[in-house]
């Protein structure tokens, strides 16, 4: 079977959200133009060889800023051709072996640096001289409140946003369709309920919008760094600013004000605590001291 037409059919057998069909399309359409340079056309003739030199040919890509890819983002591609070929043994296309012969790359663990207080009122205060700063405001509080992705954010409608006089709280449609609720603090409700109802100016159902129409993740991302170039991007070297480094900062923040690791998971839409556990795992040892007990510091309390 022609590899292009296979494809096809991979992407109508599954109902993805339009975020994950997205994800799915632009790495197969990626896999795709590779093979055809390799003379590749058809789907057995996908081999585990193959699939070998594509994560080589990935590894040494330059991608933006002439850096090299990520390994989280080649670990990506490989996910991506996998499920391809688990496709194509239910089909019967290909052998049931041949995708467990496909080993996914491994991750390199990074250590992150998560935005400090000072790097955040810097961000907040930019924020406030922008073109539109109640709305500026208003995401910078519940990407730091609610630790939601962007695209999450994003794709928040005014139906899913509500206020009742002692509290608020958002529904937000995370991965694989799955909803959670999401509750305000007193700060981000009041910037969320400023922005709205002094603001806002739009006939669109989306929340969070702009002169041209609904707010994008690419949008959020571009106007987050148009905001550190306002504060000074000499303050947040080697600190991303992109709003899933918030998500991390919103999780750091969060068990350090006590939340429960179980009701933060719940938050953050991860369906295993494990995850949570993962996530965690990248955040520098530094950052996450505050949040331990010394066995030794406790017993000297006590002497």
């Amino acid at each position: 079977m022609r590899l292009t037409d296979a494809i096809i059919e991979f992407r109508y057998a599954k109902d993805w959200t339009t975020q994950s069909r997205k994800w799915y399309a632009s790495r197969l359409a990626q896999f795709t133009d590779w093979c055809a340079d390799q003379q590749i056309t058809d789907l057995e003739q996908v081999t585990p060889p193959l699939v070998r030199r594509y994560i080589a040919y990935l590894q040494n890509r330059p991608a933006r800023r002439h850096e090299k890819l990520g390994s989280h983002t080649v670990h990506g591609h490989v996910r991506v051709i996998r499920a391809l070929l688990n496709w194509g043994v239910q089909e019967d296309l290909v052998d049931e072996k041949l995708p467990k012969r496909i080993q996914l790359p491994k991750k390199e663990e990074q250590v992150l640096a998560i935005l400090s207080d000072k790097q955040m009122d810097m961000l907040f205060a930019a924020a406030q001289r922008t073109h539109m700063p109640l709305r500026d405001t208003a995401l910078l509080a519940l990407l730091l409140d609610t630790g939601c992705r962007a695209s999450e954010l994003c794709g928040l409608k005014l139906t899913d946003v509500t206020f009742t006089p002692d509290s608020a709280w958002i529904l937000v449609h995370g991965k694989g369709r799955k909803q959670r609720e999401v509750a305000l603090g007193k700060r981000a409700r009041l910037a969320l309920s400023r922005y709205l109802h002094r603001e806002r100016r739009s006939d669109l159902e989306y929340v969070f919008v702009g002169r041209r129409g609904r707010l994008t993740s690419f949008g959020l991302d571009r106007l987050l760094y148009r905001l550190r170039d306002a504060a000074g991007a000499e303050h947040f070297t080697g600190v991303s600013v992109a709003a899933h480094r918030w998500r991390h900062t919103h999780a750091v923040k969060s068990l350090d004000a006590g939340m429960d690791m179980y009701v933060l998971s719940k938050q953050l839409g991860h369906s295993e605590i494990s995850t949570t556990t993962n996530y965690l795992r990248a955040v520098s040892a530094r950052q996450l001291r505050q949040l331990t007990v010394s066995p030794l510091d406790v017993l000297s309390m006590k002497s």
